[in-house]
Order: C-alpha cells, then sequence, then structure tokens
C-alpha cells in the first residue's frame, strides 16, 4: 500500500528535487504535517536538505488580520455583555446557548452570510422576490417556507414569540459583538477568516507569500472564506493542488463522499492525475461486528490485536483504531493487550467523564449542601463531606492521622446522627482547611480550587499517573481561564451562578492526548485521520447514533435559512463524515467496524448508513463477514449457606428461651423469611452500617408518621383536644416540622425542593388517618399509645420470651379492643389463606398482616378479651371503600378469635422449627427477598 502522504512526497520531490526546501505547505492536522516529514526524510536518505515551510489556515488568517483567537471562555462572556443589554437572563444559564450562539456567528462569517438579511423578519414573498433575487428558486422557496409560518401575527404560539424575540435582536448583538471584539484585538474564528478574506478581496493580498510556491494537500470541504485564500493561492502563487480520493465515490455524483472534492477539482485542478485511484476496489477483509455493549466493542478489539500480534509479529503505526466517540478512550486503554508494545493517542477526552471533575462536582455539591445560619458557623451535610474525603484523589494526599480523624468523625456523626457537620470539626489541617473553605466571593472560591489542586499535586503528585495529571492541569487551566472571564465580566456575578458556570464549563471541555505519533499503534478520532493510510483499521462505536451523529448538530439558525442563505446544512455535514468514512478505508486492506447493537432511551441500536451502504452497493457487498458477539447472561451458581445450630447459636437461641432476650415479630418474620437472615441479625449480631440520606428516605419517613401521630393522639387520650381539633393543619405542620429539623439537623427556611415535597406527603398522610378516625371509623377511645407488652409463650414443651410495641390500642363502643399497627408503604391486607402469609414459599408472606396477628396474640396473652387486628395504611386510608380490617380468603377478619386456633399453630411451628437445633440455618430460595436483604452481598456470591 502506497498512502496518500507518500504519494504527495513522490511526486513533489520528482518536480521540484531539493527545491522542495522552499515550498510553503498546507495540511489540514498537524498528525499529517508529521507523517508527511517521515516521509520526505526517508526519501531522502542520502543527504541532508532543509524542511519545507508549514503553514496553516489559523495562522496565515491571524496574520493576514492581526486579530488574535482567545478561548471558548473569553467569547461566551464578551457576547453576554452585549446580549444582556437586550435580554434579562443570568449568565450561567446563558453559557450553553451562548456557545451556541457563538459558533452560529463563526459560520454565517466563514461562509460571508449577510447578517442583515439573514436576521431580518422577511415574511411577504414579494419583499423575497426583491430582496432575495441573486438566490435560487430553491433557496427562496426554503426562506419563504420558514417565514410563512410566523405569516399571521394573531396565532404565534409562544415559543414563536419568544423566537422572533429573540430573532430580532440578533442582528444588533452580532454587529455590537463584532465591533467589541475587534476593539480589543480579539476574535472567534469565522470573524477572523472573514474579515482576511475581506482584506485579500480587496487586492492587499498575503504579501509576504508573494512570489513564494504553495503546495495545498488533502483538504475536503471549504469554506467561502477559505475558498477566498485558496483562490488567491491559485492565482497569485500558482499554488499546486493535490486531492485525496477515490474513484469510486468521486466518478458517481450518487455518492455523497465526494461531494466537495469534485468541486475543489473542478474549481483549482490538481497535480496527481496520472496516479490511479482505484484503491477501493482491490481485495479488503472487512468484518462487521454487532456487539451488544460498547464495552464488549473494546474487548473484541482487544482479542484482534492479539490475534494480529500473533500473525504478524509486532503491531506498529500500520494499524489504527479509531474512535467516532470520545468516551470510549478510557475503557479501550484499559483493553490494550500486552502483546502491543508502543502506542500513540492523539484524541480528545471529555473532561466530565475524569476524576478531576468529579471532585470538582464534590466541592459545589458541598457547598450547596452548607448551611449558613446567622450567628452560627457554617455547616456542611456529612454525606457531601465524606464523598469528597473518600474520592481518591484526596485520599492520595490525605495523612494516616488525618484519615483516622475522618473515620472517627464518620461513626460519631453514624451513631449521633449528625446530619450537619460544623466547619471547625473538618478544618484540622492546613490541607483540610482549603478543602472546606467556604467564601461567598466567586472569584476567591475559583481560587481556592485552583489552590486545592495545586497542593494536591505539590504533597504527593508522584501517586498521580499520567492520565490523571493531564486530567488535573486541563482542569486548572479550565478554572484559571474561567477566573480570568468572571473577572472581566461586566455584569455581576453571584455564588450561585458561579458555581452553575463553573459546572457547565467544565462538562464542555475536552483533554487531548498527544504523543509521538510515529512509533506504534495509533489510537485517534476520525477528524486526526484525515489524510493519512493505514492498512488495518479498527473503527469503533459506528452505529446510526454515533456517526454521522446528525442529532449533535446544534444552532440557533433553522435549517431552512441555513440552506437559504447558503450555510452548511445537515446534508453537508452527512457529506464530510461519508468522505471521512471512505477516505480512511479506501486504502486498509483489513477493517474491522464495531457498533453496539444495545437500543434503549434514545439510542436505537441501529448500524451506521456508511455500514448498510458497504453491504449494499459496495464491490465488497458479497465478501464483508458479519459477526455478532452474544451476550450469554448465565445465572451464577450461589454458594449454597449452611450454618449448624450447635455452638453459638444455640447459646444465643437459649437466651429467648429462658428471659435473657426477647423475639420481637420482625425477628421471626425474618426468620419465617430467611432462616438465614435471622442468623446474621439475631445470632452473629451483624449491624448494617447506617447512612444518612441527603433527603428522609422510606423507613425515617415511618419512623416520623409514627412520632407525629403519637404526639397527637396522645393529646387526644389525654382529652387535651377534641379528635376534630386534631385535624389543624398548623398542629400536624408544627410536629413535622418539629421531627424533620430533630433528624436532619436542619431548619424549615433550609428545606429543599424535595424534602417540602416529602413534608407535604407526610402531612396528607397524617390528615387522611384522623380524617379517618372522625368519618369512617366506629366511636373509639384511645386507651395506650405505642404500647410495650412482654409476655412468654409456651409451645410443645418449650417457652419463649415475646415482646413487641403496638402503635396504637383503642377501645371500641362494644368493647372491643382495637390494635392498629400504621404502615406508610403500600397497602397489603389481604391474602388467600393464613398459611400462605407465613410461608415464604407461597410468593406471597406478609409481615404487616403476621405483624398485626403477632401483637393481637401478645395483647391477649397479656390482658384477654375480643381483639380486633387492624391496619392503617396511610396513603390509601382515604379510600372511599377502604377498611382497616384483614382479609383472609376474601372473608373480612372482624375478632382475632376468628383466626387464633390457626394462627397459635402456625405460629408454633414457626417457633419449633426456630429453636429445634437439628434444623440448621439455611438461605430462603426465593430471590425476590434477596434483591433488598441488606446481606445480600455475603449469601449471594458465586460459586
Amino acid at each position: 500500500m502506497q498512502s496518500f502522504i507518500k504519494e504527495c512526497v513522490e511526486s513533489l520531490y520528482s518536480i521540484h528535487q531539493d527545491e522542495v526546501s522552499n515550498l510553503h505547505i498546507l495540511l489540514p492536522t498537524q498528525r499529517a504535517k508529521s507523517f508527511f516529514k517521515m516521509e520526505l526524510a526517508s526519501k531522502i536518505k542520502d543527504r541532508p536538505i532543509w524542511q519545507p515551510s508549514f503553514l496553516s489556515v489559523n495562522e496565515l488568517m491571524s496574520k493576514v488580520t492581526s486579530l488574535k483567537s482567545v478561548d471558548k471562555i473569553r467569547l461566551i462572556t464578551e457576547l453576554y455583555s452585549v446580549y444582556s443589554r437586550y435580554h434579562n437572563e443570568t449568565l450561567d444559564k446563558f453559557y450553553y446557548w451562548g456557545g451556541i450562539l457563538v459558533s452560529d456567528f463563526s459560520t454565517l462569517d466563514n461562509y460571508k452570510c449577510d447578517a442583515s438579511l439573514l436576521f431580518s423578519n422577511v415574511s411577504d414573498l414579494k419583499e423575497i422576490e426583491d430582496r432575495f433575487d441573486y438566490l435560487s428558486e430553491e433557496q427562496k422557496g426554503m426562506i419563504f417556507q420558514f417565514w410563512g409560518v410566523f405569516k399571521d401575527k394573531h396565532k404565534h404560539s409562544k415559543s414563536q414569540k419568544e423566537f422572533l424575540k429573540l430573532w430580532n435582536t440578533l442582528f444588533n448583538i452580532y454587529t455590537e459583538y463584532k465591533a467589541l471584539l475587534e476593539s480589543k484585538g480579539i476574535g472567534y474564528s469565522g470573524m477572523i477568516y472573514r474579515k482576511a478574506a475581506e482584506i485579500i478581496d480587496n487586492k492587499e493580498g498575503i504579501e509576504y507569500l508573494n512570489e513564494k510556491k504553495i503546495v495545498v494537500i488533502g483538504f475536503n470541504a471549504l469554506s467561502a472564506t477559505e475558498m477566498t485564500l485558496f483562490d488567491y493561492f491559485k492565482n497569485k502563487c500558482d499554488a499546486q493542488f493535490y486531492w485525496d480520493y477515490d474513484n469510486y465515490y468521486i466518478d458517481n455524483k450518487a455518492q455523497e463522499a465526494g461531494l466537495f472534492i469534485r468541486e475543489n477539482i473542478k474549481r483549482y485542478g490538481e497535480v496527481l492525475t496520472s496516479e490511479p485511484r482505484d484503491n477501493f476496489v482491490k481485495d479488503k477483509n472487512i468484518v462487521v461486528i454487532s456487539s451488544p455493549s460498547e464495552a464488549l466493542g473494546c474487548k473484541y478489539t482487544s482479542n484482534y490485536l492479539k490475534e494480529l500480534a500473533a500473525s504478524q509479529g509486532s503491531i506498529g503505526r500500520e494499524t489504527a483504531i479509531i474512535l467516532t466517540n470520545e468516551a470510549l478512550l478510557s475503557p479501550l486503554l484499559y483493553s490494550i493487550p500486552s502483546e502491543i508494545e508502543h502506542f500513540n493517542v492523539t484524541s480528545g477526552y471529555p473532561l466530565r467523564l475524569t476524576s478531576a471533575y468529579l471532585l470538582v462536582e464534590y466541592l459545589l455539591s458541598l457547598r450547596a449542601s452548607s448551611t449558613n445560619r446567622a450567628g452560627e458557623e457554617i455547616h456542611y451535610y456529612q454525606k457531601e463531606v465524606f464523598k469528597i474525603v473518600n474520592h481518591p484523589y484526596i485520599q492520595y494526599v490525605l495523612t494516616a492521622e488525618e484519615q483516622d480523624l475522618f473515620t472517627a468523625l464518620h461513626k460519631e456523626s453514624l451513631e449521633q446522627f449528625m446530619a450537619y457537620i460544623p466547619v471547625s470539626r473538618v478544618a484540622f489541617s492546613p490541607l483540610t482547611s482549603l478543602l472546606f473553605k467556604y467564601t461567598d466571593n466567586p472569584l476567591e472560591f475559583y481560587d481556592h480550587i485552583e489552590e486545592l489542586f495545586i497542593s494536591m499535586m505539590e504533597i504527593n503528585g508522584d501517586n498521580f499517573d499520567k492520565e490523571n495529571i493531564e486530567y488535573i492541569n486541563k482542569t486548572l487551566e479550565s478554572i484559571i481561564n474561567l477566573r480570568a472571564s468572571v473577572a472581566n465580566c461586566t455584569t455581576a456575578i453571584t455564588m450561585p451562578i458561579a458555581c452553575s458556570l463553573l459546572q457547565k464549563h467544565l462538562s464542555t471541555v475536552n483533554t487531548t492526548f498527544e504523543g509521538e505519533p510515529l512509533i506504534g499503534m495509533q489510537v485517534m478520532g476520525i477528524l486526526e485521520s484525515r489524510n493519512l493510510d493505514f492498512e488495518n483499521v479498527v473503527i469503533m462505536s459506528m452505529s446510526e447514533d454515533n456517526y454521522p451523529s446528525i442529532k449533535n448538530i446544534l444552532s440557533l439558525i433553522p435549517s431552512n435559512l441555513r440552506f437559504g442563505y447558503g450555510l452548511p446544512t445537515i446534508s453537508n455535514h452527512e457529506a464530510m463524515y461519508s468522505y471521512y468514512f471512505y477516505r480512511l478505508i479506501q486504502r486498509a486492506k483489513n477493517i474491522h467496524i464495531i457498533y453496539s447493537s444495545y437500543s434503549g432511551e434514545s439510542l436505537s441500536g441501529e448500524p451506521s448508513r456508511y455500514i448498510h451502504q458497504l453491504k449494499i452497493e459496495s464491490p465488497h457487498k458479497e465478501s464483508i463477514v458479519t459477526k455478532n458477539i452474544n451476550l450469554k447472561i448465565i445465572s451464577p451458581k450461589i454458594n449454597e449457606i449452611v450454618i449448624s445450630k450447635e455452638g453459638k447459636p444455640t447459646i444465643e437461641l437459649n437466651k429467648f428461651l429462658d428471659g435473657k432476650r426477647h423475639l420481637s415479630a420482625s425477628r421471626l418474620f425474618e426468620y419465617i423469611e430467611c432462616p438465614l437472615k435471622f442468623y446474621f441479625t439475631s445470632i452473629e449480631h451483624i449491624k448494617v452500617e447506617q447512612e444518612l440520606e441527603e433527603e428522609l428516605d422510606a423507613a425515617t419517613s415511618g419512623t416520623i408518621l409514627h412520632a407525629v401521630l403519637h404526639t397527637i393522639y396522645n393529646d387526644v387520650k389525654e382529652s387535651n383536644i377534641e379528635i376534630e381539633e386534631a385535624l389543624n393543619d398548623d398542629i400536624i405542620h408544627r410536629e413535622l416540622i418539629k421531627e424533620i429539623e430533630g433528624r436532619l439537623g436542619i431548619c424549615e427556611a433550609e428545606f429543599n425542593g424535595r424534602l417540602k415535597s416529602k413534608l407535604l406527603e407526610l402531612n396528607t398522610y397524617i390528615r387522611n388517618i384522623i380524617s379517618y378516625d372522625i368519618n369512617g371509623s366506629k366511636e373509639f377511645d384511645v386507651i395506650h399509645l405505642e404500647e410495650k407488652i412482654t409476655t412468654s409463650h409456651t409451645f410443645g414443651d418449650k417457652e419463649v420470651s415475646l415482646s413487641g410495641e403496638i402503635d396504637r390500642i383503642d377501645r371500641l363502643t362494644d368493647g372491643t379492643i382495637r390494635i392498629i399497627d400504621y404502615k406508610s408503604g403500600k397497602s397489603k391486607l389481604s391474602t388467600k389463606s393464613l398459611e400462605e402469609s407465613m410461608t415464604t414459599d407461597s410468593g406471597s408472606c406478609s409481615k404487616p398482616i403476621f405483624q398485626t396477628l403477632f401483637y393481637s396474640l401478645l395483647y391477649k396473652s397479656k390482658n384477654g378479651g375480643d381483639i380486633q387486628p387492624s391496619l392503617y395504611f396511610a396513603r390509601d386510608i382515604n379510600a372511599p371503600d377502604y377498611s382497616p380490617l384483614l382479609t383472609i380468603a376474601k372473608e373480612p377478619l372482624y375478632k382475632y378469635s376468628g383466626v387464633e386456633k390457626e394462627f397459635t399453630e402456625l405460629f408454633d411451628q414457626s417457633l419449633s422449627s426456630l429453636f429445634d437445633l437439628s434444623h440448621s440455618f439455611y438461605q430462603t430460595t426465593d430471590e425476590s427477598i434477596c434483591q433488598y436483604c441488606n446481606y445480600n452481598k455475603i449469601c449471594r456470591k458465586e460459586a
């Protein structure tokens, strides 16, 4: 295979010989320049010569205008200073689409579009015909088609009105923005290009290039400003043009890949007319791989590289891995096999996927969680504190003593339910003081993050690998640039805006890896592959969603207007990416194309259209090999755990029989559900590590519900208030706030949206219960609240100590005792049979039913009398047909005595099984129980 770059070198040397040193060569990428130098050095081995001068379009345009390019942040903040004169919007909200607007301005300048016409509101066909007579009928039609939608002002939707409000200011914003940038000697890319093109068009030219020999190599789609430059080269510098293409897509006008090259050849001619351009039709080994996930695609690539290394020996720069999705870089690097001794990465990687970005996110979350009450020091939410402490970067730099202090603090916060931690408890060293520093000044905030990252590198930079050093440096650079832009911003920036701006900016930044391009296997993005040729090519993530990635084209200029005014459209985008694809594989011999077949959310799982084109219309359609990577889900064999009751289990079980311990409904139900779970909790006493949630979880919400109901009904019981008075929002709200503030350590004013929503939900639940007692329940007297009962129960020849705490006990007017258990979850009041509700294998084992009957057994054994078991499910109790009675075999249970005999027999069977020392503790076979079990990581291990 002779590469395109080598063809160019051979041609230029045959024409110019040693005078090749006097050439000025334009190439589209730095990578192509490196390969050109290598091929030229290989051509001239016997003597040294000066290398040619290499130019770039960016350098030339900047030299012509003297305007300097600046980073994206600066461009957006300068644009905001103009935009804010016309629209009231915060910088952080403007930032994302402000970047799109800068890109749109750059595009219209690059294509020399008349902004005064583009941003005008022309809805009359006659006006279009008069003002746009230079356009084709098709272009006029597209413009009229768009503005025709806005003809009737009285029928404009809200979004149309908002669009017009913005659109009608864009020309003023555009002109004022450009004037502002020019006054500062800076500009965005399209502005610089347009200015340079205007200078060239005015015959001022590029003096220092006059009489120079210009060579243009390997370009494809050209903007109007680039055409102006290339026209100048052709007319004033007698430039030579080399185009990289294949006859397969040039000769066939239906092939969009040749769209721009055909026009370029027609306009500028070409040098390599004698070279054969039939590489695409030569024999190729094309393999298309359907993978159920991107990760398995990386695994396939690893296996292929191993096979390639085994067949051809070492793998070098003749092999390339092309990433159409930059997010795959990290998993790919971990998949490269040890057989690959050298590889070079030239690709971008999203900063948002790195540990450096994650640390900044944690710092932003920490600040968002802080409480800043008057007269008190700053408090941070404990969950956010320990997220930062456990971040790998921070673990690298904390001393052993500092880690011990944080471990002790974490334990204390859990034991004392310390939801918020004062800053004085965490800022106990220079590093941690910096880590948990609080400021309300945006610039100081940026400074302290910058200082933190620098301090980490100074303390223990050796622990960071090259990739993370690159991520840290890129983060630092981005924060420094953002700080400079915010400092120069004419609009006041608040801390919330500064934090939001930092997060939004970093999420758009890419880190760029650049290595030695001439050594080893090449890993690169599709754009970096331009002009380069490889024998072995692996193209990854070639799904329709990802390539040509039309959905990622963002613009405020509607497609109709883009076409009407000659701006690039989706069709142009498709033509460019079609060219990149075909050009990449035209000289390759072994081509592996991998796409993910996973479909879900916004992913279709469809192969790229270019894969379909190869299979349907290419000369290789008969020889293409298709492979499917099958993801086999094999249920792992679980290690069966069987624990004998001999030894410690016997000792612990006997404590329930001699009164030293009491068996509760929850503990016995655990045994019924899963004997092994009972073993973990009640024999080994394995405690589940507590975790303080940022929001109220289900368990904590239930506890608060019980506590507030206890307080309210205690007032009813003591005759402090009538039950009708309890249905009072002020009383309910007051008690709820008291409970929530006590548990989370924050005042009501600091409740976020989700916490306010949970407060409203609990308020509704409590009102439901009180309303039911007023309107739907029989008359009753509250006689006990949270009544603790301890009793003994005889089964067989044994006696066990039982205990329970009953939420509420009422006496109805007929003397019946009603036992009530409050529940905040989903209703479970019925069962096909009592046996089913107490048997795990049935799949209908019911803790609420079992628990209520257990309490009935306790109460009756202690006090006797008629008992009515009742369940108050707070979320459903306000339903018109709601009944708190248990339903067994479709019959309501009015009295416990109706099932007492059957329940006692089943109850005794469970106790007999538990205390039978010949029955070992074993795992349940019902995996639905294991799904949310706290101990599933212990017992559900693969064999």
